[in-house]
């Protein structure tokens, strides 16, 4: 069974089951994007400096958080840029992952009721 398949078939379990998948994953792609953009500018431009701005902004407010712990631990210049690159680019992209899981969880809405009732195990019919 494919990847899509799965989504389709957990997302028609929800009343917005399908716009909502739409709509949190499309923000993860977003994401993992910006992620992957920062990732490589962060390894290979000669200056980094600003390399992940947009990761940073796409993945706010709780990657504001994240940062603001890991921001000290990060080394200004040398060998350790890669170092620098785990210690930002990492926690922006799980908090943005985590806030895709969210925006899921809230836009889903409420399970489809079953409309064909089961049969109980202790009828005897």
């Amino acid at each position: 069974m494919s990847i899509f398949n799965r989504v389709r078939s957990r997302a028609s379990r929800y009343e917005r089951g399908r716009v909502a998948a739409a709509i949190s994953g499309a923000y993860a792609v977003l994401v993992l994007a910006n992620a992957a953009g920062s990732v490589t500018m962060g390894i290979f431009a000669d200056d980094p400096t600003f390399s992940g701005i947009w990761l940073l902004l796409v993945s706010a407010p709780s990657s504001f958080l994240i940062t603001s712990l890991t921001f000290p631990l990060i080394p200004d210049e040398g060998p350790s840029r890669a170092l620098g690159v785990v210690l930002f680019d990492l926690p922006c992209t799980v908090a943005g992952l985590l806030q895709a899981w969210l925006l899921w969880r809230i836009t889903r809405g409420p399970g489809k009721k079953d409309t064909v009732p089961h049969p109980s195990p202790c009828s005897a019919t």
